[in-house]
Formats: structure tokens, sequence, C-alpha cells
């Protein structure tokens, strides 16, 4: 098997979401409806690969993969595939002067599969999938257009190969938009992997700002404060944990981005001991970085105990506590992403600068090219 490209996923769980729930209303309409997801880039474009939106019949659209300039012409390719019911693949220049140059910024190259979307079987499957937010990989056979989805435990769709099976299994830890070619063809994976889930640890009105503005950026939020009368439902998405951290210890996720925020000792130090031992993804503590050592030495810990950032945040210069909250959000999103936060000024190529080649899950894949 040869890897072909890699580049981080477009695909976000809220937006994925509401593309599929914006499908379901469309089939409980009666309308005739297509999902249109970018394959793959060359150069750069408004959206990474495994970017979706969704168009009915009617000329609901949900989602973008650009910045409004190819949706049009994607309405009406949509509209053909909608009367065909058979995928097709759409590829846009960006960079040639006629017709999608002219006056475009991105200069890329783009590949669109527009995909009939029914109420049958299979996609039945995805949705529940994404309603019970169960990691899952689409795989688009290219050279025959066949469809299938890859989960933890299940295969749906077109029977694949074990090696395309293990890699689309594989990608679910490292969410990337792989291109991959054995015998049989090219395959995009194209993975849904775990969401980002955001743990606050105190409830005061920085911790809201944080939460607001994270909450903008796709992450899952709960917030975790003992003080009811601090602690309220001000995201709809949001839950709600009343209580002090040490009654939590043994009943967390895994693999969480956790913020330690209380601006009171004690209770930031019980929240920094629950969140070191929940294996998280990314610990950020509030405050100056001496307070955040004494807080370890009184809980038995050091920086060597976790993946710790205190003082948390970049460096932005900020101040005001919406500012702070855009320096911490910037530091998930640069984590969640493996970026490294660096302008963007000089460089050629916007997306997937500096990704890795493969992840440490992809034993066995030779000859790789990165595009």
């Amino acid at each position: 098997m040869t890897l072909i490209s890699s580049v981080s996923s477009g695909s976000r769980w809220k937006e994925t979401q509401q593309v599929f729930d914006a499908i379901e209303q469309s089939w409980q309409q009666g309308h005739a409806t297509v999902l249109a997801t970018i394959l793959r880039v060359q150069g750069s474009a408004y959206q990474r690969p495994g970017a979706k939106m969704m168009m009915d019949q009617t000329g609901k659209m949900v989602g973008t993969l650009s910045g409004g300039c190819l949706e049009g012409d994607l309405w009406q390719w949509s509209r053909e595939v909608m009367t065909s019911k058979m995928p097709k693949m759409v590829v846009y220049d960006l960079a040639n002067d006629d017709p999608w140059g002219l006056g475009v910024g991105c200069k890329g190259v783009i590949e669109v599969l527009l995909v009939p979307v029914d109420a049958n079987a299979f996609w039945q499957d995805i949705l529940a999938a994404v309603h019970d937010h169960q990691p899952f990989a689409l795989v688009y056979e290219k050279t025959r257009m066949n469809l299938s989805a890859v989960s933890n435990t299940h295969v749906f769709g077109h029977p694949l190969s074990a090696e395309i099976i293990e890699q689309a299994r594989a990608a679910l830890k490292d969410p990337k938009v792989y291109s991959l070619a054995e015998a049989s063809g090219e395959y995009i994976i194209d993975p849904l992997g775990q969401e980002a889930s955001l743990v606050i640890c105190g409830a005061g009105y920085d911790a809201r700002c944080v939460a607001e503005l994270a909450d903008q950026v796709g992450f899952e939020i709960t917030v975790l404060d003992p003080k009811s009368q601090w602690n309220t439902k001000t995201i709809d998405s949001l839950t709600r944990l009343v209580k002090r951290p040490r009654e939590l210890l043994g009943h967390m996720k895994d693999w969480q981005f956790w913020l330690i925020m209380n601006h009171h000792q004690a209770l930031d130090e019980e929240a920094l001991q629950l969140a070191l031992h929940s294996h998280p993804q990314f610990v950020g503590v509030l405050g100056p970085y001496d307070r955040t050592c004494e807080m370890l030495a009184h809980i038995g810990h050091t920086f060597l105990d976790g993946p710790l950032y205190a003082p948390v945040g970049l460096d932005l210069g900020a101040e005001t506590p919406k500012e702070v909250a855009v320096s911490i959000v910037s530091q998930l999103m640069m984590t969640r992403t493996h970026s490294n936060g660096l302008p963007l000024s000089g460089r050629k190529k916007i997306h997937g600068c500096g990704d890795p080649l493969l992840p440490p899950a992809f034993p066995g894949v030779a000859d790789n090219k990165h595009v």
C-alpha cells in the first residue's frame, strides 16, 4: 500500500452534526439531498479536505466549502446528482483565470465529491454515529465512486480490504485525510475522530468568556464548579458539573482538554489533580508559573506528570478577559490541530504546513509522498 498524501482534516464534530441534522430534516420533508465533501486540495484553499456541506432540492445549504465563490456552481452540479442519483467529482482550478481563478484569492486546486444522500440503511447508520458522537471514517474509492464507512467496531457500505479497514481505524486516533493507493484503486480516508472535549474548572466571568469562544470553534464544553450560583448554563450545549473536583476522581473521560481557572487555590489544586489523573490531552493553568509550581508540590506532582501549560495561553498581549480568552483558545486550537501558532505571512501553503507524513499508528505503509 502506498501513501499518496495526508493533510490535517477539516472535519469538526459540531459542523458535521449541523450538516447531518439538516440532511435529516430534508429527508423528513421528502427533499432530495446531496453531501459535498472536499477530498483533496493542492495549494491554498478556504477549507481543508474533509470539510462538508449539504444541499437539497429547495436550494437549502448548510456548511461551506469556500468563501462563497463555489457554492453557486456546486448547487448546479448537485441538482444533476439529485437527478442521476450517482456520485460526481468536481475539480476547481482556482489558479486559472477562466472561470474560477478570476478574482478568487485562494489559487488552489480543489476536488469536491458530490454524493446523493438517501434515507437508506447506510446513511441511517452514519446519522446514528454522528448523533452518538461515535468516531468513524468515510472511505471513498475514487475509481468506482464506491462509499464505505469504518468505525472502531463496524464496517458499512461496500466491502473493503483488511488493510484499508486497519488504516481507517488508525486514522481515527489522529484525524487527517489520507489518500492511499493499493492494487484495487485509490482510496480517500476521511475520518471524524474523537471530538475535542474541554473541561473548564471554574465558572467566573473569564471562564465564561473562554467557554463561549471555545464553543464557537467546535469544542464540547463542560464547566466544573461547585458554586451553583456561578455555574449556570450560559451555552445551550454546555454540560454543568456542580461538584468539587475530588468527587469526580476516576469518573472523567480520557484525552480531554482541561483549563484550571477557579481563582481559588484549594479548588485549583483539586482540579489539577483530577486533570492529571484523567489521562489528559492538555492541561492549562491560569496564573503565574510560581503558583502552579506551588500547587504541584502540594499535590505531589511535577511538570513531567502530564501535558501541562502554565501560564496557559499564547503571548498576544492580552489584558481584558475577552482578550485572555482569545489567547487561551488560540493555544487550544493550536494543540488540537498540531500546528505551530506562527504567523502565516510568507508561507506559500496556508493549511497543512509542517504536518508529519504519518502518525505512529500507520505501520507498514511504504513510499511516502507528502503533498
